[in-house]
């Protein structure tokens, strides 16, 4: 199975020049207009920041349809007529005043405002400037990869290498361990309630220490570089869930189709999240209260408990390349293997630490609706292919007794 990853997408405004320096209409109110308005009542919104913009003026007063674009790298590959000015930095494009079009610092959302007959107006995106802007790249393009964004680029990046879809509920992803991130984008306050606003400083501090934000956060330390938390603050704001004019997508690529047992189980386990309790290449290190341990388990230390030596494992990853009938072959030597596919298929939850505290947080779900038949053993194939050259010994550590 092969699945491609996309991003939720926000609704954006198709302009039409008003002619006169006084700001963007979006869209006429004729023809096509009508149908686009009917469908996407946000569109009905004014851009007048070239009245104190004034560089931009020259660029407001030209029909759409003539060639002279934005300045700058980006900015050439857009059409201003076409885009204006809050798609792309945020804010409230509606009013003269400064206050209220940058919000505090230029970094806070504003209040709703009345536009067309749609509840949610722009006065509630944040302002965004500097490399935040390239939060709005991920309103139309909706691939991995985003030309001209590496800030946003690498948020994605990261955010299946770090399983975040494991937890939180994403579009298309409807997981309820985590906060939902659907609409976060959108937010003008934290869960606790003790800032105004939601913004970006909030944001990084979170991914950064989660638990020295928000007290008693399940959510793991990853450890994060400040590049890292940076892009991953870039990608959250992002996150609006708002449909656009298909005129406006940039689909996502089709992504190589993995070729190999273990490439495709590595997709399986980038697909599911399952990073996201069990670490960057499943290497573990995600705390998990009142578990026995403390520890969700490091699954690249797995495959020692279903072989006996790295001889073993290739064996039985030539067998899974194969396809090898598994369910009739009762061979003793494969015991383990069956009794690991069977706690995926079945979820397990994790013994206590202290019998009468309360349950361990993390535990892991059933998988047999979404993981199962070749796609499990290529996920097994996966974890097998873990197994380092040299043993145990190539391993940050060596267990006092091999686990049972």
């Amino acid at each position: 199975m092969k699945v491609t990853l996309v991003f939720a997408a926000l609704t954006v405004a198709r302009p039409v020049v008003s002619g006169q320096g006084i700001g963007i209409e979006l869209p006429k109110r004729t023809g096509s207009g009508q149908a686009l308005l009917a469908r996407h009542p946000l569109l009905l919104l004014r851009d007048k920041c070239v009245n104190c913009h004034s560089s931009a003026k020259p660029l407001a007063r030209e029909a759409a349809g003539q060639s002279r674009q934005c300045s700058g790298e980006i900015a050439s590959r857009h059409l201003f007529p076409e885009l204006g000015c809050t798609v792309c930095h945020g804010g409230n494009g509606e009013t003269m005043s400064i206050k209220k079009a940058h919000g505090k610092g230029g970094e806070v959302g504003l209040p709703p405002m009345s536009v067309g007959n749609n509840s949610r107006a722009i006065g509630e995106r944040l302002f965004l400037s500097g490399i935040y802007v390239q939060a709005s790249c991920g309103n139309c393009h909706l691939g991995r990869e985003v030309p001209g964004a590496p800030v946003l680029t690498r948020g994605r990046e990261l955010s299946i290498e770090l399983g975040c879809i494991g937890c939180h509920r994403l579009k298309g992803h409807p997981n309820d361990v985590g906060v939902d991130l659907t609409r976060v984008g959108l937010k003008d306050v934290n869960r606790d309630g003790q800032l105004d606003v939601l913004d970006r400083a909030w944001i990084f501090r979170h991914f950064k220490d989660p638990a020295a934000v928000r007290k008693n956060s399940w959510m793991a330390n990853y450890k994060l570089t400040d590049e890292e938390a940076t892009a991953l603050t870039v990608l959250v704001l992002s996150f609006t869930d708002e449909e656009l004019p298909p005129e406006y997508v940039v689909p996502a690529k089709p992504e190589p189709e993995p070729k190999t047992a273990i490439e495709r189980g590595k997709h399986i386990f980038e697909l599911w999240g399952c990073a996201g309790c069990h670490g960057r290449g499943a290497r573990g290190g995600i705390k998990n209260p009142n578990m026995k341990g403390g520890e969700v388990p490091q699954l690249y230390k797995l495959a020692d408990t279903i072989v006996n030596d790295k001889e073993e494992a290739d064996k039985l990853l030539a067998l899974i390349e194969r396809g090898a009938d598994f369910d009739n072959d009762r061979s003793e030597w494969l015991n383990e293997y069956r009794n690991i596919k069977k706690r995926i298929i079945e979820g397990k939850r994790p013994e206590k630490e202290d019998a009468s505290g309360p349950p361990p947080p993390l535990a892991m779900p059933e998988w047999r609706e979404k993981i199962r038949g070749r796609d499990l053993d290529d996920l097994a194939a996966y974890i097998l292919s873990l197994f380092p050259e040299d043993g145990w010994e190539s391993w940050d550590e060596k267990p006092k007794e091999k686990p049972k």
